[in-house]
């Protein structure tokens, strides 16, 4: 929505001194800028493993049958909004980290917002489809939360990416603590 609001008023959408976009010159004009850049992107890819995970379409080799796994997924994959989200979310950040290491920095401010909204209704969605998580998830979203507000200058395409990660991993998390909740009875 802001930035639309500032393409009506002819201004670009900036986030606040409190939560700046990165800037990656440092990185860029690194000797190592294809491997960082690269890794830091490709990072995104966690994303993507754990919506189509959510969508059930990631096959699983069956070793005993019908495994808790499958069940699991298929499970999920019976709400595919969720799968959907992450993979939006995964899509998103893509596009704006690219334009964040490689285009103009008026642009990844403005897809930042993008970014932040997509990760932040799908948040909204997981909590009112799969209630509270449970501590578990809540450790593994909070660690994330820890490497996200990167407080060690120089570190955020790392630390960001381990964010990526945990992200991702808490949202498997959270659709099993749904799926323990709402389909097994049971959340510890």
């Amino acid at each position: 929505v802001v930035p639309l609001y500032c393409i009506m008023l002819g201004t670009r959408a900036t986030m606040p001194a409190w939560w700046p976009v990165e800037t990656l010159d440092h990185l860029v004009n690194s000797p190592y800028a294809v491997a960082a850049i690269s890794g830091f992107l490709l990072s995104n890819v966690f994303y993507f493993l754990s919506g189509l995970f959510m969508l059930d379409l990631i096959p699983l080799k069956r070793t005993f049958g019908e495994s808790r796994i499958r069940k699991f997924s298929s499970h999920l994959a019976s709400d595919p909004l969720l799968g959907v989200c992450v993979l939006t979310a995964g899509a998103v950040s893509t596009a704006y980290h690219s334009v964040q290491a490689l285009g103009s920095y008026a642009v990844a401010q403005e897809l930042s917002f993008i970014d932040h909204g997509v990760a932040l209704s799908s948040g909204l969605y997981f909590l009112q489809r799969l209630g509270l998580p449970s501590w578990k998830t809540l450790a593994i979203g909070g660690a994330g939360l820890v490497s996200l507000a990167n407080p060690v200058g120089g570190s955020y395409a790392g630390l960001h990416s381990l964010w990526h990660f945990l992200s991702a991993s808490a949202t498997v998390s959270w659709g099993f603590d749904g799926y323990k909740r709402n389909y097994l009875g049971d959340l510890d």
